[in-house]
């Protein structure tokens, strides 16, 4: 993503090996709403994204240095999809997604397939 350069940088960490097709469409659609939400709403000038290979699971973590926000607060607003949507997807993979973030201190997104 040639808009992504001098501010994302990706790294795998671990054994990598074959990830279905279907996992591989929605992990991307997730880690470009991560990383766009923290370029737009959290003006983050360096995000990281890193994908960790283990025996019984993959880890894909995208963390930023942003403005942050309140989580609880963002996730009850009505007419906002955006993190709603990654953990439907993420779920409908079988993982797990939880966000850390708050005012002033960047976030993280983990997720865990």
């Amino acid at each position: 993503m040639p808009h992504w350069e001098g501010i994302v940088e990706i790294k795998s960490e671990g054994e990598e090996r074959a990830v279905a097709r279907n996992y591989c469409g929605s992990l991307l659609l997730v880690v470009q709403e991560a990383v766009a939400n923290a370029i737009h709403h959290g003006k983050a000038t360096k995000v990281e994204v890193l994908i960790h290979f283990s025996e019984d699971e993959i880890v894909l973590s995208v963390v930023d240095n942003g403005t942050g926000f309140d989580v609880e607060e963002v996730s009850s607003l009505s007419g906002h999809y955006g993190l709603k949507t990654m953990e439907r997807r993420i779920g409908e993979l079988g993982g797990t997604m939880k966000i850390e973030s708050s005012p002033g201190a960047g976030t993280r997104v983990i997720m865990r397939i």
